[in-house]
């Protein structure tokens, strides 16, 4: 800690914490110039490398009362796995904040981005495609254009379908004719018997 920095007050972070993910491990409030600073200390329980993170820290007074939020951002951290790091600047605070909670934003791993959500950390993938960021919105979203071979082949396809369709529905009528046929003659031949049984 630089010298020209006044401690004011240490401690322990006392407010409820996710057991898996960046933890606040202890605290101090500092005085330089008249202003009043909050510096933070951390630990690396994600279980990989904490590569950059975001919060909000409410800021409280003696009795518990919302002074400000304030968004705080590490872009730009290389904390192993179990290890307590900190970052080089301080957080300027209320001149009245004698207290803080933490409300995590993101803690970002590589490519995974850590959310809290319902009291548990929660993973997504950065972005689907890196290739992606520098293709036009309106580009990506239009359907890319087939092939000519592919239409060829695509058109062949449906006009054996088609004629595969027509030519099963003519065997299906020629059949259905050929039986109604049969059974006539069939009719007519028994009538005719009948007809010379009674003469």
């Amino acid at each position: 800690m630089a010298a020209e920095y006044d401690i004011i007050s240490k401690g322990v972070y006392r407010h409820t914490q996710i057991e898996d993910f960046a933890r606040v491990s202890q605290y101090s409030f500092l005085r330089k110039d008249g202003r009043r600073y909050l510096a933070l200390r951390f630990e690396n329980r994600l279980g990989s490398k904490i590569s950059g993170m975001s919060f909000t820290l409410l800021q409280k007074n003696s009795t518990g009362e919302l002074l400000e939020r304030t968004p705080v951002s590490y872009p730009e951290l290389a904390a192993e796995n179990g290890e307590e790091f900190s970052h080089s600047s301080m957080i300027r605070v209320r001149p009245d904040c004698t207290d803080f909670e933490i409300v995590w934003d993101e803690v970002r791993s590589g490519e995974l981005i850590y959310t809290v959500s319902g009291g548990r950390a929660t993973a997504r993938y950065d972005r689907i495609d890196p290739a992606l960021d520098n293709v036009d919105s309106a580009q990506a979203s239009r359907v890319p254009p087939t092939p000519k071979r592919h239409k060829h082949l695509m058109r062949l396809f449906a006009l054996i379908a088609v004629i595969a369709i027509i030519a099963g529905n003519i065997f299906y009528l020629i059949g259905k004719i050929s039986e109604e046929n049969e059974r006539r003659r069939e009719h007519s031949s028994g009538t005719m018997n009948q007809g010379f049984y009674l003469k």
